[in-house]
């Protein structure tokens, strides 16, 4: 995040030095730096920034291991949503995941989310 609000400042300044510089002196090699700002603004707000920032979608992806959880509930049909934390003091990740990804029934009432691995795949069993 630090990165993208650097580069994202940086790119600001390079266009307008470069602009200002290249006006006060009449020299247009000093567009030079106002393309250069100007492509890192682009790169910033086209490819760093929508990677670094959250978009507050529901993570389909989990890590293999035992999370406790905050809600489960359907969602759209045939998929489940399921509010978990990992540890005391870490933030809360919100999951959607397919009803086929559930080992056994899906338990509303649960407390625990367990991600086990086998032959390649994970299969998620609520406790």
């Amino acid at each position: 995040m630090f990165e993208v609000v650097l580069f994202f400042v940086v790119g600001i300044l390079a266009v307008g030095i470069g602009a200002a510089i290249a006006v006060a002196n009449n020299e247009a090699v000093w567009l030079v730096a106002s393309v250069i700002g100007a492509a890192l603004l682009g790169i910033t707000t086209f490819d760093l920034a929508p990677r670094a920032l959250p978009t507050g979608a529901p993570t389909t992806s989990i890590d293999v291991g035992e999370y406790a959880l905050m809600y489960v509930g359907s969602s759209m049909v045939g998929h489940v949503d399921v509010l978990t934390i990992k540890d005391a003091g870490t933030p809360r990740t919100y999951y959607r995941f397919p009803t086929e990804a559930f080992d056994g029934d899906i338990n509303i009432k649960a407390t625990r989310l367990i991600v086990v691995e086998s032959d390649g795949f994970k299969k998620l069993v609520l406790k």
